[in-house]
């Protein structure tokens, strides 16, 4: 039977354990992306929306024009 403990030992003496600045650039790398998604979403409606605002603006006063 072989011994796996010696090999669990070594795995685990080479892991280094997160320094603090490690863990502060992950979160702000993790920040900056859900920032960067949340402000996408944001320009994406806003640029749908205008482009909705836009449609109804030049379709009626054609409309009302033939009316008339």
């Amino acid at each position: 039977m072989i011994d796996n403990s010696a090999i669990w030992r070594g795995m685990a003496q080479k892991r280094k354990p997160m320094h603090a600045s490690d863990i502060e650039w992950f979160y702000l790398l993790v920040g900056m992306t859900c920032f960067l998604v949340l402000v996408v979403l944001l320009l994406t409606v806003i640029w749908l929306d205008t482009r909705q605002i836009e449609k109804e603006l030049f379709s009626k006063p054609a409309a009302a024009s033939a009316q008339l």
